[in-house]
């Protein structure tokens, strides 16, 4: 006891030394500081709808055929949830395609009772995701006959869309190539980029959207960007065909830095688009859904399986307006070079200062012929590998191909081409250059337009979904 006496008299001297008083002063001054910022970017945030100048996009109306794509459960009501809501109290028809049952997400899994971490356990769990996804687009007024799950693998379209378009995938959480789901659209489909490409390209073909929303091609997270990627494509390849009419493509974002800002749940406040995004130039649009707020958010608040570790994030999306973007296209016509930068801050956190960290993207239409250069920070390394993937759009098939560089191994080709075109591998080449990579790519007759994309990884085996990726760009070579 005279211990504690003793001690207690020595924090009244501390706390009545000036040295220490205006030490504490001064921290609890700067943490005042400190969430008062936090507060007044809130308020403004709730305020910031009447100076957000950013185009409307007009109502749906009743003749209006609307196709919504979406990685994983939850990502359509994120991202226009307002708008199908609206859009079906108009009248229009909407449709929407979710590419996998979300079988990925682990640590949400452990959440749930009697998870054990096995893989019938993680396609139990896409299971109670699905009807999280019938409950809630029901709420929205989907028919459940609309909705169409393909049942491909959790975090596994960005390998299908690189590394595995005719040779199969397995799921790391499902243990499964094929989809385990009799409710997918096609059961038991292979994990195959080329079967990814085939179901969407069926499914738009069979719908025959004139509205379309895709996930952002900028969106962090591997599903979304390459879920763009194999839409995108399908797109493409159904417009050079004549299947389909020209859409409305808007892409909205959900995984990204900063965003939405702040987290949190400010039903007063707006969606803004991320400032570092300018260097994309897309276009933002925002539809303002404050009649249908309400209803968005119960629609999220049926994804309980979510709940749990996101809800914070997952109300984010509860605003004033949702916002989306119009991804403009590259223009390179013959003779041309044009330079596509890339953030130095969408990478692996331990790669930013490295050789795997693109800097921007430089392309020459030269003698019907792409040269393209990856420009990294540092010195190319044989560390690690540069990809280039490329879908070219033709009349009697797509081809689909991805040129590999390492400084060690050297140049590696896949095409899966059509009997229409068979290039000269000869010409096709690949090579470091100090802090960069050309790849040159002869083009095949009458190419109008291609979509390109780039990333680097390990040269070694990894289980690293890629260290630095872009979406895809369509390049305009008229």
């Amino acid at each position: 006891m005279g211990k504690m006496k003793k001690i207690k008299k020595r924090i009244k001297k501390l706390i009545f030394n000036k040295t220490v008083r205006n030490i504490l002063i001064i921290l609890i001054i700067y943490n005042a500081f400190i969430y008062t910022s936090f507060y007044i970017s809130a308020i403004k945030n709730n305020r910031i709808k009447k100076i957000f100048n950013v185009p409307q996009i007009k109502h749906p109306q009743p003749d209006d055929i609307i196709l919504v794509i979406a990685p994983h459960p939850d990502d359509e009501t994120l991202g226009p949830g307002g708008y199908i809501k609206k859009a079906i109290k108009n009248g229009a028809t909407i449709y929407v395609i979710v590419m996998t049952y979300g079988d990925g997400y682990k640590i949400a899994a452990e959440t749930e009772q009697r998870f054990d971490g096995s893989a019938k356990s993680m396609i139990k769990f896409g299971k109670k995701r699905r009807l999280e996804t019938i409950e809630a687009l029901g709420s929205l007024g989907v028919k459940e006959q609309n909705i169409y799950f393909l049942g491909f693998p959790d975090r596994g379209i960005s390998p299908m869309w690189i590394d595995y378009w005719e040779t199969s995938y397995k799921s790391y959480f499902t243990k499964t190539d094929r989809s385990p789901y009799d409710t997918s659209y096609i059961p038991k489909i292979s994990y195959k980029g080329k079967e990814v490409f085939y179901s969407l390209y069926t499914l738009i073909k069979k719908i025959k959207p004139n509205i379309i929303f895709l996930p952002s091609p900028f969106d962090f997270h591997v599903d979304h960007w390459s879920t763009y990627s194999f839409s995108i494509s399908a797109i493409l390849q159904l417009l050079k065909e004549k299947e389909i009419g020209i859409p409305t493509i808007y892409t909205y974002l959900v995984h990204y830095r900063n965003f939405p800002y702040p987290k949190g749940y400010y039903p007063k406040g707006a969606l803004l688009p991320p400032k570092d995004m300018k260097i994309y130039k897309t276009r933002w649009r925002s539809y303002d859904i404050e009649d249908v707020e309400m209803e968005k958010k119960k629609a999220i608040l049926k994804y309980k399986t979510q709940l749990v570790l996101l809800k914070r994030l997952l109300l984010s999306f509860v605003r004033t307006n949702e916002l989306w973007g119009e991804v403009p296209e590259v223009p390179l016509s013959p003779d041309t070079q044009y330079r596509l930068p890339d953030l130095l801050t969408d990478v692996l956190i331990d790669y930013i200062d490295s050789s795997a960290n693109i800097k921007d993207i430089e392309m020459i239409n030269y003698n019907k012929t792409l040269y393209m250069y990856i420009n990294v920070m540092r010195k190319i390394s044989k560390k690690y590998i540069y990809h280039l993937r490329f879908f070219i759009p033709q009349k009697d098939g797509a081809i689909k191909g991805i040129i590999s560089y390492n400084k060690k191994r050297g140049m590696n080709i896949f095409i899966s081409r059509n009997k229409g075109w068979n290039p000269d591998r000869n010409n096709i080449k690949a090579m470091a250059q100090k802090n960069s990579v050309e790849f040159v790519l002869p083009l095949p007759q009458n190419t109008k337009q291609i979509l390109v994309g780039y990333d680097t990884n390990l040269a070694k085996k990894t289980r690293l979904p890629y260290i630095d990726t872009t979406g895809e760009f369509i390049i305009n070579l008229r």
